[in-house]
């Protein structure tokens, strides 16, 4: 027991159960906005997502885009019209995404500019 009456285990429950939680497990991390932001704005083949992150390796891009896929937020199409080729799009519910990218994407804009301006 915590001091206050409640247990460990209500406590993990309620971490468990926590919508930032659930929220930073699907979108969190260095990667998955950053690569969510390349194609939103139509970066979408698999090797200018890899040029255009020039920090990535090959590897953590893989298994990155292949969480964001398990979660349903992207969808991969893979084409073999002239030569191998594979793009990624946002779906439905990576949509509803956009509106929280855009608005790092604003913070960090401002944060950039109040840097440079002290």
């Amino acid at each position: 027991m915590v001091d206050n009456g409640i247990s460990k285990e209500d406590i993990i429950n309620h971490i468990e159960m926590c919508p930032i939680n659930l929220a930073m497990n699907k979108l969190g991390g260095k990667w998955k906005p950053i690569i969510l932001h390349r194609i939103q704005v139509g970066i979408v083949d698999f090797t200018i997502l890899l040029k255009a992150i020039p920090t990535i390796s090959k590897q953590v891009l893989q298994n990155q885009l292949k969480e964001l896929e398990i979660d349903g937020i992207i969808e991969r199409d893979i084409s073999t019209e002239n030569g191998l080729s594979v793009t990624f799009q946002l779906t439905k519910k990576g949509e509803t995404i956009i509106p929280i990218i855009d608005m790092l994407s604003e913070w960090g804009a401002n944060q950039m500019v109040e840097t440079n301006l002290n």
